[in-house]
């Protein structure tokens, strides 16, 4: 196989016999070994292999900053691979730059479909989604790897996510964090069901050959889709405490630029996904209130960006909407716009007082 070549091509059965191999190691010895600790938790620590699985298309902006923080975990072996989809910049280019990569070349294709290819000749043992223009934290993959060993049960490893965006200025503002609300556990009603979403997750192979592949159908919510599926299942898992994924808010970004035509498609298929969603699984109360109130923050979500942006006949169009939220979703609307209120006028009366404390 050529590290360095374009066109690969990807034999799915490698994957798939690899799979049945790794899925007898995990589900299998987690019930005579359920925790390692000490000298054997390092050795096998040490023995896991991650995989990265990148997908790219005119991503040479961002690029090196996400290769460069894959390669600086020291902490055992990583293989990154690097999915485009046919970009026309200098992405390749800087991607063939770096003989340990995986580079492989298919015009035309979408970013769950770059990940499944990945998912095709990944070899880890633990496998996770850096996106082109994001990075992971600095030894970010030790404490994964740690837990992992520790924590043979478990079906997935979880830490902390950063969203920040670069100003003007030159200065860097932190956006806000994302993690888990219980520690080493996931529950439908525990998820944030359309934040962002598997990053700052390892998932095992065990699980991979589980849950299958992301659904194609979507362009920006097949990820969503993807842990909502794993989530109802409440499965064992493991969680660290440290930060290990950053995501980059800029003008570009699919789903985290701010750009309302993005966030608009986003939307309708954030709606169509939990609409599916609903009408597959039978759900319990608690989850169904957990699902459509992720729908309503979703609709007024983007709503408000559009009043923001000026697009008033678009957020009329929207708003149109609240009619995928079932006969329960004006309630459910008027409820995360009564705390949406809230937390402004909080905020605002905060800034009040803070200004006369100074005068």
């Amino acid at each position: 196989m050529n590290q360095r070549g374009c066109n690969l091509q990807v034999r799915p059965p490698r994957f798939n016999y690899y799979v049945q191999q790794r899925v007898v190691f995990d589900l299998f010895l987690p019930a005579f070994l359920p925790r390692l600790n000490g000298r054997e938790a390092r050795r096998h620590r040490f023995a896991m292999k991650i995989s990265v699985i990148t997908a790219t298309l005119n991503s040479a902006e961002f690029l090196s900053e996400c290769i460069a923080s894959v390669l600086r975990q020291e902490d055992g072996e990583v293989e990154h691979i690097i999915v485009d989809g046919g970009s026309t910049d200098d992405t390749l280019q800087i991607a063939r730059s770096s003989p340990h990569l995986l580079v492989v070349v298919r015009p035309g294709c979408s970013i769950y479909e770059a990940w499944n290819i990945g998912l095709d000749v990944a070899t880890g043992d633990l496998i996770g989604f850096c996106n082109s223009d994001d990075y992971y934290a600095p030894d970010a993959f030790a404490p994964i790897r740690q837990q992992a060993a520790a924590r043979l049960d478990a079906w997935m490893i979880s830490g902390k996510a950063v969203r920040f965006a670069h100003r003007p200025a030159g200065n860097e503002v932190i956006l806000g964090e994302h993690f888990d609300k219980v520690p080493n556990r996931l529950h439908f009603e525990d998820l944030d069901v359309f934040g962002p979403a598997p990053n700052a997750r390892f998932f095992t192979r065990k699980l991979i050959s589980r849950i299958g592949k992301f659904d194609t159908r979507f362009r920006l919510g097949s990820d969503c889709s993807y842990l909502m599926e794993i989530a109802l299942l409440r499965l064992p898992v493991a969680h660290v405490p440290d930060v290990v994924y950053y995501y980059r808010s800029h003008g570009k970004s699919a789903s985290l630029g701010g750009n309302i035509d993005g966030l608009a498609t986003g939307l309708d298929e954030k709606l169509m996904i939990a609409n599916e969603f609903m009408r597959k699984h039978r759900l319990q109360p608690a989850e169904l209130r957990h699902l459509r109130r992720a729908m309503a923050v979703q609709l007024n979500s983007t709503i408000i960006e559009a009043v923001r942006a000026g697009h008033w006949r678009l957020a009329a169009t929207l708003a149109g909407r609240m009619r995928l939220l079932g006969a329960a979703g004006p309630i459910a609307v008027f409820g995360e716009t009564c705390r949406v209120a809230c937390r402004f006028v909080a905020k605002r009366a905060g800034r009040l007082a803070q200004g006369r404390g100074h005068a």
